[in-house]
């Protein structure tokens, strides 16, 4: 590896997004129900909304 202290810092970066997403996807299970967003929610649909523009 050339270059150590940046793969460690991806690797630690991944392991934040991956606990965003888990926190985001239980929060709306708690809210909606499991069923529900099991059957209806998708981790490509839940990445485009939040970085689609909010338009006011």
């Amino acid at each position: 590896m050339g270059y150590p202290r940046a793969a460690l810092f991806v690797f630690c970066m991944a392991v934040i997004a991956f606990n965003i997403l888990s926190t985001v996807k239980a929060a709306l299970k708690a809210v909606h129900g499991t069923g529900k967003i099991e059957a209806a929610l998708s981790i490509f649909t839940l990445l485009k909304t939040s970085r689609a523009p909010s338009v006011a």
